[in-house]
């Protein structure tokens, strides 16, 4: 669930019944895909269990504009600042999440065929279908079990919220994952800039054999800075941007 927090520049294959994904969506992904790795923020984390009882929470700071090794910081861990010890080894995972080519949801989402589920006065609510891919965080022929939609703003053309929700159980050998839902918030800091993330919370019941386990975290980001990301010290961008990095 940690990696659970939306440039989808991934579409599907072209073919003869291609369709073209929606202007609306469109325009609102290109603004996301603006900003992104553009921000520097203050992340403070919070996991509980079924109880609401916290058994983590992390405060991080995160700036794209600082060399690699800085770009993820840990400030706080439950209330109290870090050892040496458990900043160097945020640091090293941060380090090695980054060199990691992962699929993540960016890589699955379907953006050319996607549907409408519900329209307001203000806002567009999107279905998004996912393709099967291997290695996926959504399981390879098991996609078509979790819903995601996604809201955009009509008036100003910038994405407001992202879901994911399991449809059904799904089972992996003795696992079971018996509910889970996924909740991104999207928000404009500054108006001369584009939407960024605000916030996440995701929740989730599973358990082994007959032991149940529920979970929940929820991220809130704040004290955004407008940056120059590292990558561009030298007037070029480096890589493929991904907006659903998770």
């Amino acid at each position: 669930m940690r990696r659970l927090i939306l440039a989808l520049t991934v579409l599907a294959l072209a073919g003869p019944t291609r369709a073209e994904m929606p202007a609306l969506l469109q325009d609102a992904m290109q603004k996301l895909r603006a900003e992104k790795g553009r921000w520097a923020y203050t992340e403070t984390s919070v996991t509980r269990d079924g109880r609401g009882r916290v058994q983590k929470e992390t405060v991080i700071r995160h700036d794209p504009s600082l060399p690699y090794a800085e770009q993820s910081r840990l400030l706080k861990i439950n209330g109290r600042e870090p050892t040496k010890l458990e900043a160097r080894r945020h640091r090293d995972a941060a380090e090695k999440s980054r060199n990691i080519k992962r699929v993540t949801m960016d890589d699955q989402v379907d953006l050319d065929h996607v549907t409408v589920a519900e329209e307001t006065p203000t806002s567009v609510t999107y279905d998004i279908p996912l393709r099967n891919i291997e290695g996926a965080r959504f399981p390879a022929n098991q996609a078509d079990r979790f819903r995601v939609t996604i809201t955009v703003n009509r008036e100003r053309r910038v994405l407001e919220h992202v879901a994911v929700q399991l449809r059904q159980p799904l089972y992996r050998g003795p696992l079971k994952l018996s509910a889970l839902v996924f909740d991104l918030t999207f928000a404009t800091v500054d108006p001369k800039y584009g939407p960024v993330l605000v916030g996440g919370r995701g929740t989730g019941t599973g358990g082994i054999l007959f032991l149940k386990t529920d979970v929940s975290n929820e991220r809130t980001c704040t004290d955004f800075q407008h940056v120059t990301p590292y990558d561009e010290r030298f007037g070029v961008k480096i890589g493929k941007l991904k907006v659903l990095d998770f």
